[in-house]
């Protein structure tokens, strides 16, 4: 329903000219896998296994394929992020208003309240902040790097989804499915296209009750048809639990919980004071 309610064009943004699906939910069943064919990898990886025998129970065909490797073209992160966040801010809020309006006030807004902004440090928003996109040099490298990222990104997904045979639309698979935590899912975000993770379960080891998904994949444009196969698969699996049973607690920088360590836990939290 958020979808339906977000999609639509914007003059500032090309990608968004295409029209939308006029309604995401119409697609939502318990069988919409039925007849899909659905690439999966070889990965014995947590609920991996059992969520592809779920695919299967569910009506889909699952096909086992081999990925192509991620490209190795360079990010694009640190060099875009200063110019978009301070482009989202600017246009965000009311001038004038007590909401930072560029990454240079976050970055300012941290170092005067170190106990709730620098819990983690800013290495990164200060590094981003140093990138000067106006420099002709570096904006022709950031727009060649851009490109030929989206390039080869698209290729990796599109070769799977056409099964190697992008002439013969017989064998193509309507998506590929992977653990949450494979490559994939980088590549999908280089590549701007849609990918939709689902509940599979939930860490048993020291580290905590932890969620664990996997992801469905697409090629542009076909949110749509990942949203009906997700929905289909989450309500055949019926994993998701409360938020109350899986410790969120645990992340808090708190000395005794899991992840606390003086190295990531700033030295003026209040906290570690006592």
């Amino acid at each position: 329903m958020t979808l339906n309610v977000l999609v639509g064009k914007d003059r500032s943004d090309p990608a968004s000219t295409a029209p939308p699906v006029a309604d995401y939910t119409a697609g939502l069943t318990p069988n919409a896998l039925v007849g899909k064919r659905i690439a999966v990898i070889s990965s014995t990886t947590g609920p991996y296994p059992a969520m592809v025998s779920a695919l299967q129970a569910a009506g889909a065909t699952t096909v086992p394929v081999t990925i192509g490797p991620a490209p190795a073209t360079p990010s694009i992160v640190q060099t875009e992020f200063k110019r978009d966040l301070d482009a989202y801010l600017g246009g965000r809020f009311a001038k004038g208003s007590k909401a930072p309006e560029s990454l240079q006030e976050i970055i300012a807004y941290n170092d005067a309240h170190p106990v709730e902004g620098l819990k983690y440090q800013q290495t990164q928003l200060v590094a981003n902040q140093a990138v000067d996109l106006t420099d002709p040099a570096t904006l022709a490298t950031y727009t060649a790097d851009l490109a030929a990222g989206k390039t080869a990104s698209q290729a990796v997904i599109d070769t799977v989804l056409n099964n190697g045979t992008p002439a013969d639309p017989s064998d193509d698979f309507d998506a590929v499915l992977v653990p949450t935590s494979n490559a994939l899912i980088n590549v999908a975000d280089r590549a701007g296209y849609p990918a939709l993770t689902i509940p599979a379960g939930y860490g048993t080891g020291s580290a905590g009750r932890n969620p664990i998904g996997v992801t469905l994949v697409g090629t542009a444009y076909s949110e749509a048809k990942l949203l009906a196969g997700g929905y289909a698969l989450e309500q055949a699996t019926q994993v998701r639990l409360a938020p109350s049973w899986t410790n969120p607690s645990m992340w808090r920088c708190v000395p005794g919980s899991t992840f606390f360590t003086g190295q990531f836990c700033n030295p003026g939290d209040r906290l570690l004071r006592k």
